[in-house]
């Protein structure tokens, strides 16, 4: 067992999960815990034929929660993010590509707001020469259950890396990362911020 993951509501409900090798394949698992009902058993959430590193898990207060990880597509030679999102009262639903093929991804992260919008980021090289690695980001919005299109959250010269995401109360997410100076030859941290469109 690696990349053991935890998220968790006010309440005291609990999202687990994790990535498991079972000496053939290596998945994706989580467990949800209950304060009423307990821990509710494992469940297997992703069984790509990949190595699928990394996930990453948010709750919203009421018991929502969404997964992001990195999927190895075998048949392009390339790594996705997948999302998928886990309801309270109807259970996990299908797994989906949230990053669209830019190039190889990595490192995802991600934030959900007490109304259930989440904001995944990750990292993501350039499918283009000079190869380059940059902050990409893509907005879950409850309402509609639709995850919108990626958008590129930094411009700047040199390498990305490390993103991590946080959403407030209304829906507003600041994004921090590591970006690589070549000039000064050292690294900075660096923010953006999002806000919901009116």
């Amino acid at each position: 067992i690696e990349d053991l993951r935890l998220a968790t509501t006010r309440g005291g409900n609990l999202m687990a999960v994790w990535h498991q090798f079972d000496g053939v394949a290596h998945n994706i698992w989580a467990n949800r815990y209950d304060t009423v009902w307990g821990w509710l058993g494992a469940e297997l959430i992703e069984d790509d034929s990949g190595v699928p590193p990394n996930p990453e898990v948010a709750m919203d207060p009421g018991g929502n929660a969404i997964v992001v990880w990195v999927h190895w597509d075998e048949s392009a030679s390339d790594q996705n993010i997948m999302a998928k999102r886990y309801d309270d009262f109807d259970g996990w639903q299908a797994a989906e590509t949230i990053d669209e093929g830019f190039g190889s991804a990595q490192a995802p992260h991600v934030a959900v707001d007490p109304d259930g919008n989440a904001m995944a980021v990750w990292r993501q090289r350039t499918d283009t020469i000079p190869f380059t690695d940059d902050i990409w980001s893509s907005h879950y919005d409850a309402a509609t259950g639709q995850w919108a299109e990626p958008e590129l959250v930094e411009t700047l010269d040199g390498v990305a890396t490390a993103p991590r995401v946080s959403l407030d109360a209304d829906g507003n997410a600041i994004a921090v990362w590591r970006q690589r100076d070549d000039t000064l030859e050292h690294y900075d941290i660096w923010a953006n911020r999002w806000a919901p469109r009116p």
